[in-house]
């Protein structure tokens, strides 16, 4: 019989009085937050929550997100994160969904409004024992995952696979009781789960707590944050704040970031006002990790550079007959990890596609170098055919962004009412962008048969919280948008 949440009992005891979470407001110690969560956790028993059922949590705050996880994992049950209220997949029907908030398209679910009163400490709350689950091989956790698009679904991890996770990016990433960082990813994204699992039960570090970027400053400023996770999104938002506040950090810290690359723009202002210590994190909810590698010593010259596997990692590129190709030859990535799942929770259609033969597929185009290194090139289901010409979108967002005048970019594709494929792109530009200047930009930087037809400039694009965009959804919002007259004073015509 085991229970994680034993771990952070013991810290609660042994630190005490060391800060559990750090905010601007406040700081709460080991003991307090462990009283809180015992407190809760009285809550939900008296409820009738209990051990093996799945919980699925959908809070604005972060902070209480993860207070209410440590409550229902006390508890011995399968948490969700469901931050964005999203659909739930048919194959995921839970006991209860918790929320801070009314979401009534999850009503078909037992649905519990979480108000004040839940966190109410009540006599007798801190007596109780936390109630184990079966084994580490027990059921732990179900996260949400699509990708870049597609139907979501549940990937299942049981707690050695979370630990082991968690023990992985601590080894990594080198993490020691001196270094404090701020997880800016929410805890719904897999990796912010294993980074949050790791500081609170296998190392007993404190967890910042920012809701803003000008937050995250002064906790970096105040607190001498040393490290950050985010992804690339985030971190040009961060910079765009330091940009506009004239904010000034008294030291560098180190970046680590997910769910997406770095543009060559983005990378150069990271080192011009975070950091030069630049680390990326490849991986998928199926498999984990796949790849932390130091952006620096790579010495980029093109973002889409992955770096080699971890240890006992395996990365293999096959043709569409699933053949093995040799290296410098581009197809699809498969994936075997240690701690890699075997299939989908409940649906055997996606687990069929994506797993095959102990390989995973997380539906990334890309080839292996010389020095073992996986270069990306693409996603296998994105690629647009206008005219015969196949063309990757996110290439064309990549070059884009590397434009100094295009803080991001989001291609997408669509069909028109005569049948005719339209290909555009999303852009949120600077003040000094110009269109002559950037199209005679393109023409030196792509083929013109692949520049898109339409371009849309939008105050902001809307990405997932790992930082990633569903193209499928932006076809659909923007094919009426794109051929409405009221818009058209912010629709430009790319062709060249």
């Amino acid at each position: 019989m085991f229970n994680p949440i034993n771990n952070f009992i013991s810290y609660s005891k042994s630190l005490h009085s060391n800060s559990a979470i750090i905010s601007l407001k406040k700081e709460v110690s080991f003991i307090e937050l462990s009283k809180l969560v015992k407190n809760l956790s009285n809550n939900f028993r008296k409820f009738g929550i209990k051990p093996g059922q799945i919980i699925v949590v959908c809070f604005q705050d972060k902070t209480i997100e993860w207070i209410v996880t440590l409550a229902l994992i006390h508890e011995g049950v399968i948490t969700v994160s469901n931050h964005g209220y999203a659909e739930l997949p048919n194959e995921l029907k839970p006991d209860y969904i918790l929320v801070d908030r009314p979401a009534s398209h999850l009503f078909p679910f037992q649905t519990i409004l979480l108000d004040e009163k839940w966190f109410k400490i009540g006599e007798n709350a801190f007596d109780i024992e936390p109630q184990d689950y079966v084994s580490k091989k027990n059921l732990f956790r179900l996260a949400l995952t699509s990708g870049t698009t597609g139907y979501p679904k549940v990937v299942p991890l049981t707690i050695e696979q979370v630990e082991n996770r968690a023990d992985l990016l601590l080894s990594e990433w080198k993490t020691d009781g001196s270094q404090h960082e701020i997880i800016n990813l929410r805890l719904s994204t897999a990796p912010a789960f294993y980074r949050l699992f790791g500081t609170f039960f296998l190392k007993g570090l404190p967890y910042y707590d920012s809701s803003s970027d000008i937050e995250t400053l002064k906790l970096i400023a105040n607190f001498k944050v040393t490290n950050i996770f985010a992804s690339p999104a985030q971190l040009g938002s961060l910079i765009d704040e330091i940009k506009k506040t004239g904010s000034d950090l008294l030291s560098p810290i180190n970046i680590r970031y997910a769910g997406g690359n770095l543009s060559l723009s983005l990378s150069n202002n990271i080192k011009k006002y975070l950091g030069l210590n630049i680390t990326n994190l490849y991986g998928a909810s199926e498999v984990g990790p796949i790849c932390i590698n130091s952006v620096t010593d790579l010495k980029l010259n093109s973002h889409t550079v992955i770096g080699s596997p971890l240890k006992e990692t395996k990365i293999r590129i096959v043709d569409e007959n699933n053949k093995t190709l040799n290296l410098g030859e581009s197809g699809l990535v498969s994936v075997k990890t240690p701690y890699m799942i075997e299939k989908y929770y409940k649906n055997e259609k996606d687990t069929n596609t994506s797993f095959v033969d102990g390989w995973f597929y997380p539906g990334d185009t890309g080839y292996l170098d010389n020095n073992g290194n996986l270069i990306l090139t693409g996603r296998s289901n994105e690629v647009v055919n206008i005219d015969g010409v196949k063309t990757d979108p996110n290439k064309v967002d990549q070059i884009m962004q590397n434009y100094k005048d295009i803080k991001d970019a989001a291609s997408f594709s669509f069909v028109n009412d005569e049948g005719e494929t339209i290909f555009s792109t999303l852009l949120v530009t600077s003040d000094k962008f110009t269109l002559n200047e950037f199209k005679n930009y393109l023409l030196n930087h792509m083929d013109k048969l692949r520049i898109p037809k339409f371009f849309l400039q939008v105050n902001k694009i809307d990405r997932n919280e790992m930082g990633k965009i569903s193209r499928d959804s932006l076809g659909k919002d923007y094919k009426s948008l794109l051929n409405d007259e009221k818009y058209n004073q912010n629709l430009i015509d790319a062709r060249i």
